[in-house]
């Protein structure tokens, strides 16, 4: 029972140091504005394979769709940017908003591209990060080469409607994973520095786990306490993504009471600036700092408790003239085998030195081990508390199916359902045939409604 509790223990103390990676992770990619480019990314590819769609769209018709499915209306930031695009062709425009900027270029020039847009980014400001299957696919319907296409033939539009939203569930889901598999190798560095920054030895932390069954039972009842900073983590993130709904939706107000008084006016656009300056905190310099005060204090709370995590361990081992012999005992055994005790060392560095040149093999396995211990914190906050939950189900004689399980809210996606993606184009092209006769559409509630444009929830 004891080990069981030491690997419960250990799994909740990585779980709880991937939070912080996690944190970090996620303060960069919003800076990176990855989500975004990896969007265009799926654009890119789906307009190769419209090139030589039964369409026949023109590079205009193609460009006039891919706009209305990645800007914003209430933004409109691609109005603001048309003379920079308008002589750029349809691959070149695409390119201008995805990730190709420093592609090709050495590792400090990527990290001058990545460190140039914490103070922003205009040309992408106003973009979305990704929209449903339906959005898509509405906004596709509006296009002229569309209407007149299925003014002709609704069987050939029907087909090509389905071979494209199956394209386009595919090209989302390879650049996701491609993004996942990157964004994996860089959680992995980022854990792989934060182990060696806090001095962190998973091999350590599960001895002392085994051995001290009162410190495992501490970190064991602290799981609640664990779970809400992970969820406090997430909870921040959302929090920007309410505040651009917020903007938005203060954007229709502000379009609408143009005709009204000034007080009203001018009431939504004060609202409208505080909202944008909140953005901007949330996205700034300052996230990145609020990050790493983050880890700090995880690293600090862990500590506290009595977990060995810090340069208090070997290999400081405390070469001194006060490093008496009780000292060296108390010290932990792989500093006790090290017999070159009374060399003088003021700084932590030449005592770490003194250790790699007294115990090179030591202190290569402390390498090794830190390092591994920094791979299994990048594998992220998610793995470990599905890994705890898991343990702590067995612990406690419970099987729980849902533990890990994943729950995806979207505005009618497919998700690979060959049935419901046919649903979704044959719903699309009834709205398009109706509104191409001046009719109205099947609205969310079950009765007609004016087709006024793509209406689909946005991701």
């Amino acid at each position: 029972m004891q080990l069981f509790d030491a690997s419960l223990a250990f799994a909740l103390t990585m779980a709880a140091l991937a939070t912080v990676v996690t944190v970090i992770m996620e303060a960069g990619l919003r800076v990176a504005r990855m989500r975004k480019k990896n969007f265009i990314e799926v654009m890119k590819l789906l307009n190769k394979e419209m090139e030589y769609s039964p369409l026949k769209m023109s590079e205009e018709d193609r460009w006039n769709f891919i706009k209305r499915v990645i800007d914003n209306p209430a933004e409109a930031s691609l109005d603001k940017l048309r003379a920079e695009l308008e002589n750029l062709p349809l691959a070149g425009r695409l390119t201008y908003f995805g990730r190709d900027k420093a592609a090709g270029k050495n590792f400090l020039q990527r990290v001058g591209c990545f460190l140039l847009q914490i103070f922003g980014d205009r040309k992408r400001a106003g973009l979305f990060d990704r929209v449903s299957l339906e959005y898509m696919l509405r906004c596709l319907a509006e296009s002229e080469a569309v209407k007149e296409a299925s003014s002709r033939t609704i069987s050939t539009v029907r087909a090509e409607f389905n071979r494209l939203a199956r394209k386009y569930e595919e090209f989302s889901s390879s650049v996701s994973a491609s993004f996942k598999q990157h964004a994996q190798q860089w959680s992995i560095a980022v854990g792989i520095l934060l182990a060696f920054a806090a001095n962190i030895d998973g091999f350590r932390i599960f001895e002392n786990y085994r051995t001290d069954p009162e410190l495992a039972t501490a970190i064991i009842q602290k799981h609640e306490a664990f779970l809400e900073d992970n969820q406090s983590a997430q909870d921040s993130f959302e929090e920007l993504n309410a505040l651009y709904i917020q903007k938005r939706d203060i954007d229709k107000q502000i379009e609408q009471a143009k005709d009204k008084n000034d007080d009203t006016l001018a009431r939504l656009k004060e609202q409208k600036r505080e909202v944008e300056a909140e953005i901007e905190k949330q996205s700034d310099i300052a996230k990145i700092q609020e990050a790493l005060q983050i880890a700090k204090q995880q690293v600090a709370d862990l500590t506290t408790m009595g977990v060995p995590i810090g340069w208090e361990f070997y290999p400081n081992c405390p070469y001194s003239k006060s490093g008496t012999y009780e000292k060296w005992e108390s010290a932990g055994s792989k500093c006790k085998n090290i017999t070159q005790r009374k060399l003088e060392a003021k700084s932590i560095f030449i005592r770490v030195w003194f250790t790699a040149k007294n115990d090179p093999s030591g202190f290569a396995v402390w390498v090794m081990a830190v390092a591994f211990s920094g791979v299994l914190i990048g594998l992220g906050a998610p793995f470990w508390f599905d890994i705890a939950k898991r343990l702590a189900q067995v612990r406690k004689g419970l099987q729980n199916l849902d533990a890990s399980a994943e729950f995806r809210f979207s505005a009618r996606d497919a998700n690979g359902d060959p049935k419901m993606r046919r649903e979704i184009v044959d719903t699309v092209l009834a709205d398009a045939q109706e509104t191409a006769k001046g009719g109205t559409t099947t609205g969310e509630n079950g009765k007609p409604e004016p087709q006024l444009g793509p209406k689909a929830i946005r991701l």
